[in-house]
């Protein structure tokens, strides 16, 4: 891509997405992944507070559940129930981060360390 510079060349460049901060509802809308699952790993809503960590979620899997999910579906009703059967929101049918070859969006994924180190420490106030 072109980007222009402050001392007005024009220059080409190649960025990358190295890392994506964001609170935990902007990255299940960044990543596709349905609210209540984890945007990092490929574990459900039931499976979440497990100690267990899941398989790492894939952008490659995650763009070809969508493209499948769009060819096959007859409507969009029928796209989104395809996807939530494979923990995908079904809310984007195109994410910004499809054509960056060098970026896996899950893996750019940061922790939201603030929320949750708050609804940690709150909920273990009010338990105790």
């Amino acid at each position: 891509m072109e980007v222009t510079f402050g001392n007005g060349y024009v220059r080409r460049v190649h960025p990358i997405l190295a890392c994506y901060i964001a609170d935990y509802l902007e990255q299940c809308l960044v990543t596709c992944c349905k609210y209540g699952t984890c945007p990092k790993c490929d574990l459900g809503e039931d499976e979440i507070g497990n100690r267990e960590g899941g398989k790492w979620r894939m952008q490659r899997d995650t763009l070809n559940t969508i493209k499948e999910a769009a060819a096959s579906a007859t409507s969009m009703t029928a796209f989104q129930l395809r996807c939530k059967q494979d923990h995908i929101s079904g809310a984007v049918m195109c994410p910004f981060w499809d054509s960056f070859p060098l970026c896996d969006i899950h893996l750019s994924i940061t922790p939201d360390v603030l929320h949750q180190l708050y609804q940690g420490i709150v909920k273990y106030l009010v338990l105790w």
